[in-house]
């Protein structure tokens, strides 16, 4: 029995999407490319593994088939990463904020072992703005940083943007006027959004504590 990885992949996305046309843009192919993928596995095992449908399921057999079929594709990914480039050895300090780290660090730092092994990461967390000081003095080899969208642009480049907003009491706004002092919850220094916060108060004659 020879499966095909391509069957395979399309198999897992209708299954993780249930949808034929999400899948087929997803891994970008017809949607008629995909249906004729799994039939192929269906006609190989002999088995039913999809409920065609307006909201395509999964046969027990599918639901079975499915942990498999990750298996195998996971492994044939992984074979062909590991030779596909010249393996990388060495040492990164990499630095970036706390949020992100518990955010997304680990997912990337195991796919990042996963890729690369005898890559040694040392990873820090910090202050964007210790990071950027500590960053100019060749602490880190690469930092991921949060800062205003024309600042620091000669480092590196924009991954992500993301609007910043104030949050307050909405029933302390009649209370407020142009003499109002505006008590404020903020970081400790140096942080970004504690210096865009007072920064725009001042510029605007705001008092705050």
């Amino acid at each position: 029995m020879n499966i095909d990885t391509v069957s395979l992949q399309c198999f897992i996305a209708v299954a993780e999407t249930l949808s034929f046309t999400k899948s087929a843009e997803l891994i970008g192919r017809t949607q008629s490319a995909v249906s004729q993928q799994i039939s192929k596995l269906e006609n190989l095992i002999g088995k039913e593994l999809i409920i065609r449908g307006k909201e395509p399921a999964l046969t027990l057999d599918g639901e079975i088939f499915l942990n498999y079929a990750r298996r195998i594709y996971s492994l044939h990914r992984e074979l062909f990463d590991r030779f596909k480039e010249p393996e990388l050895k060495g040492e990164i300090h990499f630095g970036l904020p706390e949020d992100f780290a518990s955010m997304i660090l680990s997912d990337v730092l195991v796919e990042f072992a996963r890729l690369h092994p005898r890559v040694i990461l040392n990873v820090e967390c910090d202050l964007t703005l210790n990071l950027l000081k500590d960053f100019e003095k060749n602490k880190y080899d690469l930092i991921l940083i949060k800062n205003n969208f024309n600042q620091h642009e000669h480092l590196g480049d924009v991954i992500s943007t993301e609007n910043v907003e104030w949050v307050g009491n909405i029933k302390r706004l009649p209370e407020l006027n142009a003499n109002s002092t505006i008590p404020l919850v903020l970081s400790p220094s140096p942080c970004v959004y504690r210096e865009n916060v007072i920064q725009a108060l001042e510029e605007k004659k705001i008092k705050w504590t």
